[in-house]
């Protein structure tokens, strides 16, 4: 199996992944303690944002904390799936390995820079995968659906997405985790 080199300004899916769990059992101790310490139960409230509350109210409150850190986290894992696939890209590219994949992206890669050093698409580099590796094929179809998820979060959810699919963190997760495996890239 290959590993693709983690550069230090990055970060990898499962050390977001821990990130996460961190911080969801923060966010669950900190709702228990807001409950726990309502007027008539504890005493004084620790944090002046939850007084005259009812519980319901501060249920509701933590929902939507745990739903935002949920959408922060997939943003996170689909963009650290991005950055894999493109390191090992360029590793492929300015290695000149000589497998055939290798050899199908750095023609990816002369043909957009020729034309005015223009970016290379992960699209395109999707494409030669699923080409090359048919095994690819399904866990880089639900990745690309995962993007359109990716995208209606990193350009401000000002748009009524058509997703197909709930994105919870596991899903998102998972998703990652298949496509980086399906790719040899875990």
């Amino acid at each position: 199996m290959r590993r693709v080199a983690i550069r230090p300004e990055q970060v990898s899916p499962c050390m977001i992944w821990g990130s996460y769990e961190t911080q969801r059992s923060a966010v669950l101790l900190k709702r228990e303690a807001v409950l726990r310490s309502r007027p008539g139960v504890s005493g004084e409230l620790p944090d002046p944002r939850f007084r005259g509350k009812a519980p319901e109210d501060i249920l509701a409150y933590f929902d939507l904390v745990l739903t935002e850190l949920g959408h922060q986290i997939g943003l996170s894992l689909l963009a650290a799936a991005e950055a894999v696939i493109r390191v090992d890209f360029f590793d492929r590219v300015y290695s000149r390995k000589k497998d055939s994949a290798s050899r199908l992206l750095r023609r990816l890669y002369s043909a957009r820079n020729a034309r005015k050093n223009r970016g290379i698409r992960l699209g395109d580099i999707l494409a030669v995968w699923a080409s090359e590796f048919p095994r690819s094929r399904k866990p880089i179809a639900r990745f690309r659906g995962a993007l359109q998820y990716r995208h209606w979060l990193a350009h401000g959810r000002y748009w009524v997405p058509k997703l197909g699919m709930p994105y919870l963190p596991r899903t998102v997760r998972q998703i990652v985790a298949d496509l980086l495996d399906a790719l040899d890239l875990v």
